[in-house]
């Protein structure tokens, strides 16, 4: 019953609706899911990430195409292989961000906070 809960609220993490994506990363962090390398992988497309609280989070190779992460902050999360294409990163905070091979093509990033982040392949 617990993966089922796990798979649910990633589900939920890549909805387009902003208080259901915040309410699953809540307890998504609450479990230390975010972390865990749960999340690898998923498919969050279009999802409505603004200003959601995402620093450290393991998001190894997951999919954010035309996501929303507006002034989400990202610090230290390991984003390596991840397809943020068409995504809007503008204001976000990937401070210390591991991004190699991320996908960033036609992304927005006006004003997003790249200081220290691993961009090399």
């Amino acid at each position: 019953q617990r993966d089922n809960r796990k798979a649910q609220l990633i589900r939920q993490l890549g909805s387009r609706h902003p208080d259901v994506t915040e309410m699953a990363r809540l307890e998504l962090e609450h479990e230390e899911w975010l972390y865990d390398g749960a999340l690898r992988e998923a498919k969050l497309v279009g999802a409505e990430l603004s200003g959601a609280d995402l620093h450290d989070a393991d998001l190894i190779k997951v999919v954010l195409t035309k996501a929303i992460l507006t002034k989400a902050i990202l610090p230290g999360a390991n984003l390596t292989q991840a397809n943020l294409r068409n995504a809007d990163l503008s204001g976000a905070v990937l401070e210390r961000a591991i991004l190699p091979q991320a996908n960033l093509r036609e992304a927005t990033a006006i004003k997003t906070d790249f200081t220290q982040a691993n961009l090399t392949e």
